[in-house]
Parts: C-alpha cells; sequence; structure tokens
C-alpha cells in the first residue's frame, strides 16, 4: 500500500499500532513473562476501567468539550459502593444506585456548562475537587471496610473459559462497553452530531442540532461510565477506596490523544482511543514488572504522551501544506 496514499488519520493510526508493538516486543524482551496468559489477563482488568470511560471521553472530546471529574467520580462510586454492600444493599441494587449517582454527577457538570455557561474545562476542574472533597470527608479519608464488600469482588476477579482460555469478566465488561458506544457512533445521530458540533459549533447550532441535548447525553454517558469503572475498582480491592481514580482522568485523556484524537474537537474515533488505552495499559503493567520506579513511570508516560502530540502536530502540518499546495 502506497503510504501518499493514506490520509493523515490512518498514518497516524499506522504509526501508533506500529509503536505498540514495538513496545510489547521491548517489554517481552525485558521480561518473557510479559506475554503470558495470567498476564494477560491482568493486564485487561487493569486497561478495563480506561477503556470503558474513554470510550465515553472520546465523544465528549471529539464534541468539542472535556470532562477532567470522571476521576473524583469513580473515587466516589468507589466508595459508596463499599457503603452499600456495609449497608446490606443487594450488590446490582447498588450498582444501580452507582450508575445514577454517575448521572447525577454528568447532569451537574452540563448545567453548569450549558446553562450557565462556564467552560467545560473549568466547569469539570471545580467538580473535580469538590467530588473529591466530598468523597474525602464521606468516608473521613479512611478506606471502607468490611466482609459485606467482598461479593464486590465477583465485578474483578470472576474468570469465564478458565480451563480453556480464560476470560476476565473486566474484558466482557469492555466487550460490551465497546459495542455499544461504537453504535452510538457509527449508528445514531450522538456520533454524527459530535463530530460536526467539535468541527463547527456554531453552524452545528445553525443547522438544527439540539447542541444542548447532545451534550446532556454525552456528560451522563461519562459519568455513568466512571461510576461503573468505580465499582470495578472496588471489585479489584474489595474495599471503597478514597484515593481511587486520583490521576485517572488524565490516563484517559492520555489513551485519547494517543488514539489520535483531536483535543480540539471535530476528529477522532472510539476505535483509535482503545489504541491509545492499550499503550497506556502496556506501559503500566510492562513497567511494574520490570520493577521501574512509579517515579520513572510518570516521566515515561509523560514523555510517551508528548510524543504522541508532536506525531498529530507534525501529521497536521504536513497535511495542512499539502492542502496549502494543492490550492
Amino acid at each position: 500500500m502506497n503510504i501518499r496514499r493514506l490520509n493523515r488519520q490512518n498514518v497516524q493510526v499506522l504509526l501508533v499500532l506500529g509503536f505498540l508493538v514495538l513496545l510489547i516486543i521491548a517489554l517481552f524482551i525485558g521480561n518473557p513473562r510479559f506475554i503470558s496468559v495470567r498476564n494477560f489477563i491482568n493486564l485487561c482488568r487493569q486497561v478495563a476501567p480506561v477503556v470503558i470511560v474513554g470510550c465515553a471521553m472520546s465523544l465528549v472530546i471529539i464534541s468539542g468539550n472535556i470532562d477532567l471529574s470522571v476521576g473524583s467520580t469513580l473515587g466516589f462510586c468507589a466508595v459508596m459502593l463499599g457503603y452499600f454492600c456495609v449497608w446490606g444493599l443487594n450488590l446490582y441494587v447498588g450498582l444501580l444506585l452507582l450508575l445514577a449517582i454517575g448521572a447525577l454527577i454528568g447532569l451537574l457538570n452540563w448545567f453548569l456548562i450549558e446553562k450557565l455557561a462556564i467552560p467545560a474545562i473549568i466547569t469539570t476542574i471545580a467538580t473535580m475537587t469538590t467530588i473529591r472533597g466530598l468523597t474525602y470527608t464521606i468516608c473521613g479519608a479512611v478506606s471502607v471496610q468490611g466482609k459485606a464488600i467482598k461479593v464486590t469482588r465477583v465485578l474483578y476477579s470472576t474468570i469465564f473459559f478458565e480451563k480453556a482460555f480464560p476470560i476476565a469478566i473486566p474484558l466482557v465488561f469492555v466487550l460490551v462497553a465497546l459495542g455499544i458506544f461504537l453504535f452510538l457512533e457509527k449508528r445514531t445521530i450522538l456520533g454524527k452530531y459530535s463530530l460536526a458540533m467539535g468541527g463547527n459549533p456554531m453552524a452545528a447550532k445553525l443547522s438544527g442540532i439540539n447542541v444542548g441535548r447532545i451534550k446532556l447525553l454525552l456528560f451522563i454517558l461519562t459519568g455513568v461510565t466512571a461510576a461503573f469503572a468505580g465499582a470495578i475498582t472496588t471489585g479489584s480491592m474489595a474495599q471503597g477506596e478514597p484515593n481511587s481514580g486520583l490521576g485517572f482522568e488524565f490516563e484517559v485523556l492520555a489513551a485519547c490523544v494517543l488514539g489520535g484524537i483531536s483535543i480540539k474537537g471535530g476528529e477522532g474515533s472510539i476505535g483509535r482511543m482503545v489504541i491509545g488505552a492499550l499503550i497506556i495499559g502496556v506501559l503500566n503493567n510492562g513497567m511494574n514488572m520490570l520493577d521501574i520506579s512509579s517515579f520513572y513511570q510518570q516521566v515515561v508516560k509523560g514523555a510517551v504522551l508528548l510524543l504522541a502530540i508532536s506525531l498529530y502536530a507534525v501529521t497536521r502540518s504536513q497535511d495542512n501544506r499539502v492542502r496549502l499546495t494543492r490550492t
């Protein structure tokens, strides 16, 4: 295939996929146990929250908005699920309440952004701080523990077909989320209108698109997915940890940017976000296996993100030069 015939987005995808393959090879050389069934299960568990929330975040960013409150929402819901279990609520009733909490947080973000005309980045930073503070206040900055919370392990530890081809339940959640959001992106007006809003918000509004309603749906979806990710996190530790989700919003954002989603909106796809999420997950998993200090891990992840942004900037500028030459 002649690379000149590929558009800029396809070139980005090929380069990022190539980087992912090289990264896997390098980590395998560093520790052959990296490529094993057991580590594949661990990787699926670790990357699941990022992919699930990333599905909703992708559409939000494509629409020209952003939601930085997802990490705090995750932490708040992780603590609340712990309390629900301690209070004797059925796990699945607790999950429904959790999703309702996530939807309410999304509704709050939408109200502040749409009705009070506060920029999304300022609004979600404010709600991020407020929700994190509320979480610490409710639990006294101490994790919620108890035997009843162990029931949440089913959301993290369940493995299907263990003797044949082990599939961890977080992978099932990821596949379901991808199926739902890819359908929304490709087959419904939500995906089409999100692209239109991100490309030219004023033109989208003048063309009759109900911008406020689309924003409402998008922010509710990010709240709901963050709440569900909080449930998975509670299951991973069998306790409600108030520090859950610290920095999580930036991992989700990094997954989107690494996948080639334009932070300005109007460009990107959920499928490409998955590639970015896999890079983040593989990096985290591999560096832990190589026993690399958490401080150095932050440096490496930051460098990779800068590389992705530079790649995006270079390919975009080349594309613009080609357009100018043709005109």
